[in-house]
């Protein structure tokens, strides 16, 4: 599976204009995984046995320039074809590998890490220093690149960032009431629950599935969050895209915070139906610490 495969149409056009490089090598695209150390595709691995000291200690950031934009882009199309969670392998390259000749592109990446991080939670440094017990001098740095931010460090801000909100677990689920769901989109959750659990790709939903807790008359909706595409008038698309618009946009609030799944309760998190708005200003309410649904 060729690189271009895992980018949208666009996101094609931007990467030709920042590299010359033909990406769409299948030769090329092997180097990229193997520099990345990830699992290689059934066709990459023809190439790997083929030739196996051309794939042997190569660096993702001479393969790509050491230019951001352009590894950004490739690691995001090898997360959607190898199915991980968004930022997984960009996570994994950036706090994991230890190699001088990926320092350069490790420190021009890294702050955009952090600071995406702080903005979910919409504080000022010092503000989100204080917070969470860190040095200013030291967030400052990790932002502005004077510094690298280590797995540990990093692994704390963002345990630290989804306990902001009492809907982001730990175990990367993000816990919504239905009540932020339109009746309509509930609907369409119920029709789909009722079918086989094991059915795929019912409705342009995968795996949706009813699981009765303690009161039986208490139902959560799971819906798992899946990087696979499919191609729509010439066009990569995610999967969910036909969803219905709110479960859209709960799904993308679910990818930024890199959660494996969406548990929507009947009953548990309470009745948010008198919150107005949209799904998304809904959304931000529940995240935010300004609305704290009811939990017994």
């Amino acid at each position: 599976m060729s690189i271009y495969e895992g980018l949208t149409f666009r996101e094609r056009q931007l990467l030709s204009s920042l590299s010359d490089a033909d990406f769409g090598d299948p030769v090329l695209g092997t180097k990229i995984s193997a520099s990345l150390s990830i699992p290689l595709t059934q066709d990459e691995w023809k190439y790997y046995i083929s030739d196996t000291m051309a794939f042997k200690n190569l660096s993702f950031s001479e393969l790509v320039g050491a230019n951001k934009d352009v590894a950004k882009l490739l690691i995001a199309a090898k997360e959607r074809i190898l199915g991980y969670a968004k930022d997984e392998i960009l996570h994994r390259y950036l706090l994991d590998r230890v190699d001088p000749r990926e320092d350069s592109l490790q420190r021009a990446l890294l702050p955009e890490l952090v600071k995406s991080l702080r903005a979910k939670t919409g504080l000022s440094q010092r503000k989100f220093a204080a917070k969470y017990d860190v040095s200013i001098s030291s967030l400052a740095a990790w932002e502005a690149g004077r510094k690298k931010i280590s797995r540990y460090s990093f692994d704390y801000l963002r345990r630290c960032v989804c306990s902001y909100s009492p809907m982001i677990f730990h175990n990367e689920i993000l816990k919504l009431p239905v009540g932020v769901l339109s009746k309509v989109t509930r609907g369409y959750l119920e029709n789909c629950s009722r079918i086989d659990h094991n059915s795929e790709f019912i409705e342009g939903i995968t795996w949706v599935r009813k699981v009765e807790i303690g009161n039986p008359v208490d139902t959560i909706f799971v819906v798992p969050i899946t990087n696979k595409e499919v191609l729509v008038d010439g066009v990569v698309e995610m999967v969910w895209h036909n969803f219905p618009a709110d479960l859209q946009e709960c799904m993308r609030v679910a990818t930024e915070y890199s959660c494996r799944a969406i548990y929507f309760y009947t009953k548990e998190l309470g009745d948010v139906t008198d919150l107005d708005g949209t799904a998304a200003q809904k959304l931000e309410a529940l995240i935010s610490s300004s609305y704290i649904p009811y939990q017994h």
